[in-house]
């Protein structure tokens, strides 16, 4: 477990033993975004998949919305201001595969009554990829700007050059290129990003 002395007043009312029981990975953000505290699972799931510089970038008194890719930004604030609004938890389900397994997550906002959130990510499935491999040249991938474009969401790649489309490249997953950014693929944004009503 990682916690902020300044994060403990916000959990005083939890089991810190039950936290560490949880197989979701949790992360306690104060007020200001900034996170307070990571059980176990988070620390593990990094280490186990290639992310143990995760610690250092995005640890302890980092602000949270450096993680987030700007595309799922707006969303995102729209999700923190109904959890504080609306009575309840409110939760998301989306996919965030890795390279060899298709992964299906929900995430979850907490409001602790004595301020900031825990958030919780639940991993509700994990199986492997059925999708075939995309063999086509790298090159083809990337823009005017000489960038790669992967889904935020289902981390498949937009192909720049005709005929325009998202491929799955677990390559990218494996080993993300420094000159990547994100967007959301059309199906991604309909489906699980939609308009407010």
């Amino acid at each position: 477990m990682q916690l902020r002395p300044s994060f403990a007043n916000a959990l005083a009312q939890l089991d810190p033993a039950m936290l560490e029981r949880e197989s979701s990975l949790l992360c306690g953000l104060h007020d200001d975004f900034t996170i307070g505290y990571l059980n176990s699972a988070w620390t593990r799931f990094a280490d186990e998949n290639g992310a143990s510089d995760l610690h250092v970038q995005y640890g302890l008194g980092s602000n949270w919305w450096r993680c987030v890719p700007a595309v799922l930004e707006p969303f995102l604030r729209d999700a923190f201001a109904r959890a504080r609004a609306e009575p309840g938890v409110w939760e998301h389900s989306y996919s965030c595969p890795s390279a060899e397994f298709e992964r299906q997550w929900r995430m979850r906002i907490l409001v602790l009554p004595r301020g900031g959130y825990l958030l919780d990510y639940q991993l509700l499935s994990s199986h492997l990829h059925d999708e075939p491999v995309c063999g086509l040249d790298a090159r083809d991938y990337l823009d005017e700007r000489e960038m790669f474009v992967q889904c935020a969401h289902c981390r498949r790649m937009k192909r720049a050059k005709p005929p325009e489309r998202w491929d799955w490249m677990p390559q990218h997953v494996t080993s993300p290129q420094a000159a990547t950014t994100h967007s959301l693929c059309e199906l991604c944004l309909a489906v699980f990003y939609p308009e407010p009503r």
